[in-house]
């Protein structure tokens, strides 16, 4: 009888931390969605003389945003011109400095030249140009 007593008492705190546990790794789940995607999520959009740019839809703090990615696959550093069209918005030019070798990847915090704002999932892609200045 004992032992069934505590069996069943121990099932119960089962029970009980189960919930917790689920919502733990909720948050962690959420946490991780603000980061900037994988590699293998990455759409090539265009590459312009080794400087490639990619693009990704994804959610970043419950907004529809579009990440972006350079990469400066040249040994010289170049400046370049980014253009992105949400719907018939007008285009702002952009001028971004990538050393050689360089990659930067748009994330939810702290890179907002690489992250863009669109309107909503169903919203046809954004429109992506790249110009490499020098």
């Amino acid at each position: 009888m004992k032992r069934t007593n505590s069996l069943l008492s121990l099932v119960k705190r089962s029970l009980q931390i189960f919930p917790l546990l689920l919502l733990s790794m909720l948050a962690f789940v959420v946490q991780l969605r603000g980061t900037a995607p994988s590699i293998s999520d990455w759409i090539l959009s265009t590459d312009v003389d080794g400087v490639r740019l990619y693009y990704k839809l994804d959610i970043c703090d419950s907004r529809n945003v579009m990440f972006l990615k350079l990469e400066n696959s040249t040994s010289v550093d170049v400046k370049v011109d980014v253009h992105v069209i949400v719907e018939n918005s007008v285009p702002m030019p952009q001028i971004i400095s990538l050393r050689a070798n360089e990659t930067l990847t748009g994330q939810c915090m702290g890179t907002p030249d690489l992250v863009k704002d669109i309107k909503g999932a169903s919203t046809p892609p954004p429109q992506v140009s790249l110009k490499v200045i020098n």
